[in-house]
């Protein structure tokens, strides 16, 4: 290991500050000269700059969710021409501040879509497309280009375009635990194998950073790390014990905003995406070039090897349903997570939305179970190890050529079980209902946002989504409310469909699928609970607060900061070897195991043991 921290040498003359928030800024190249001020009153306002300001109150929900609506507006803006020219001319990462909101951009891409994608910031191989320590962004701006392990050629009938689409949808399940199904399609011949219905029917994502969170990863070299590197290592063990002499610096910390000098913060996006059906208006839809991959068989003997599939290529149209945004800032250095979704997402057997735009479930949906078959959700007991459980007494078959979203749980993963505890339920469950409704306080935001975007633009796409909810500050298992549960347990329908996902709190063990409240994996075991969220001011002294916390915050503590990643799952697991294709199936148990290490880390390990007395060294040799 001492070797390792040579290498990282750099990386610890930037990262072992006496205090981790002496480091603030200081890789944001970001810049945003008119960004955006926070009101007196909290106002929705139409403006392309991503806020600098801060969350004053992290606690107050309706502040946090007037901040999540400034962020989508800008990150949904018309960017610059892309494709065209110098990329000093057409930068990544900002807005073409002469358009309107809602209009489409000279070649047709929005802010979002132009972040890097995670295999652009972490390749499979060699340093990141465009990377140049000279400039000030470390070429960000350059053209994308996805770098696995091994080279990706085209699929059948493909050919290499002059220009990548933007949105590079590599992840085809909800991490492993299940895959995710929505409309109908009808069959047709597709590209490269992609003919089952159930292939065209599922939804795909990606994961895309900023141009903060970029140069921070190449500032200091920290792309080929892999997940038990020493410096991930050590900043997951000191932010769970405190003990900087256990766990010495240096530690990985990402940037956060700068409101004082106007820098953005570390941001990461989440996208799902589908096939529209030729029956769907595409107006209703942000829609835009996607790349997918699919099996491609090739050699003699055959081989099997990931292709990928433009969509325009292929004669398809792909609409955006959901967009993860997460900033870290000064008053939120867990990050404030923000999900958006399509208004027509959860719909009824017969296409009907059972939910009104701002979010309201229409009167005659409430009382639906939220699946079917229904499902009995058990959380986890306060004790160490207990597992939650979802069991259902009945296995009613699920209609899958419908309008509404399903599911299908990964075989081999205890996720949903018949009444005799035995059984693996492994057939699809269909979405009836959100299991937690959208608060008010977001139902006002909604409406508040969507009356500032048809006042600008009527016909923008964009009054065609809404905020689900928003986490800023960490809430205590203890602490959960009726009120605010929906908050605790923030999750998208979706990215995050199945019950483990709608009601994560505490960890995730990948292998069987299981949410667990009190782990028995971290050792010494802290006294209580195993708290994933946590508060670092200083290594020299122990963390200031802990807490379990749920839904996206919870997860990314357990994943990301635990995994030394500082809350950033894609910076905890690093390379991205290889795609995933639409063929990779949830009935493929070991696949789905193996994959499961890519999206879910194993906790740090425990302390070091005292090394053995020398004599007994000496006895050995």
């Amino acid at each position: 290991m001492k070797p390792q921290f040579t290498r990282y040498a750099a990386v610890g003359l930037l990262l072992s500050a006496v205090s981790l928030t002496m480091l603030i800024g200081r890789f944001n190249t970001s810049a945003n000269p008119a960004a955006a001020t926070t009101p007196q009153t909290p106002s929705i306002i139409i403006t392309p700059f991503t806020p600098t300001f801060d969350v004053q109150d992290p606690s107050n929900l309706q502040e946090a969710a007037y901040f999540a609506w400034q962020e989508f507006i800008a990150l949904t803006w018309p960017a610059p021409a892309q494709g065209q020219g110098n990329p000093a001319t057409f930068p990544r990462g900002v807005p073409l501040t002469s358009a309107t909101y809602g209009q489409a951009g000279p070649t047709g891409q929005v802010v979002f879509e132009t972040f890097r994608h995670k295999v652009e910031v972490f390749p499979g191989t060699g340093a990141p497309n465009g990377y140049d320590p000279t400039k000030s962004d470390f070429g960000f701006s350059s053209a994308p280009k996805y770098q696995y392990a091994a080279s990706v050629p085209p699929s059948k009938g493909q050919k290499v375009p002059a220009y990548p689409p933007f949105n590079n949808l590599d992840e085809v399940t909800q991490i492993t635990l299940n895959a995710m199904y929505a409309g109908i399609i009808d069959p047709h011949s597709g590209t490269g194998g992609s003919t089952k219905t159930n292939q065209l029917e599922k939804i795909l994502f990606q994961a895309k950073v900023n141009q903060t969170h970029y140069a921070y990863v190449a500032a200091n070299k920290l792309w080929s790390l892999p997940g038990d590197a020493p410096i991930k290592t050590n900043t997951g063990g000191f932010v769970q014990t405190g003990n900087a002499q256990m766990f010495p610096p240096p530690y990985i910390n990402l940037p956060r905003s700068d409101p004082k000098n106007k820098k953005l913060g570390t941001i990461e996006c989440k996208m799902a995406w589908r096939r529209l059906n030729k029956n769907e208006d595409a107006s209703k839809f942000y829609t835009a070039r996607v790349r997918y991959y699919t099996n491609t068989v090739t050699g003699n003997p055959p081989t099997t090897t990931p292709g990928f599939v433009d969509s325009d290529q292929a004669g398809e149209t792909w609409a955006l349903v959901a967009l993860h945004i997460i900033q870290k800032t000064p008053n939120a250095p867990t990050f404030i997570y923000a999900t958006f979704g399509h208004i027509n997402n959860i719909v009824d057997a017969n296409g009907v939305p059972i939910e009104m735009p701002d979010g309201t479930t229409k009167p005659q949906y409430v009382n639906n179970p939220p699946f079917l078959p229904e499902l009995t959700i058990t959380p986890a007991a306060p004790t160490p190890g207990s597992v939650q459980k979802e069991t259902t007494t009945a296995v009613p078959t699920v209609n899958t050529n419908s309008p509404q979203l399903y599911y299908h749980n990964a075989t081999g993963k205890e996720v949903t079980t018949l009444a005799d505890g035995k059984t693996l339920y492994t057939k699809p469950v269909t979405v009836n209902r959100r299991l937690f409704m959208i608060p008010p306080t977001i139902i006002a935001a909604n409406q508040a946002a969507h009356q500032a975007i048809a006042a600008a633009n009527s016909k923008a796409v964009w009054l065609n989504y809404r905020l689900i909810n928003v986490q800023a500050q960490p809430i205590d298992i203890d602490d959960v409310t009726p009120e605010n549960e929906p908050t605790y347990y923030l999750a998208n329908e979706v990215v995050e469909t199945n019950p483990s996902l709608q009601r994560f709190s505490g960890g995730l063990n990948g292998i069987n699928g299981t949410i667990f409240n009190y782990s028995k994996f971290i050792a010494p075991q802290p006294p209580g609970k195993d708290f994933n969220t946590f508060f670092v001011v200083d290594p020299n002294k122990p963390p200031t607060k802990k807490f379990l916390m749920g839904g996206c915050m919870g997860c990314h503590g357990s994943q990301g900061q635990k995994a030394g990643g500082d809350f950033s799952v894609i910076l905890a697991n690093g390379p991205v070897q290889a795609p995933e294709t639409v063929q990779e199936n949830e009935t493929q148990a070991a696949l789905m195991r193996l994959n499961s290490l890519k999206y879910i880390r194993p906790y740090p390990p425990p302390p070091p043991k005292k090394p053995a007395p020398r004599r007994n060294l000496k006895r050995r040799r």
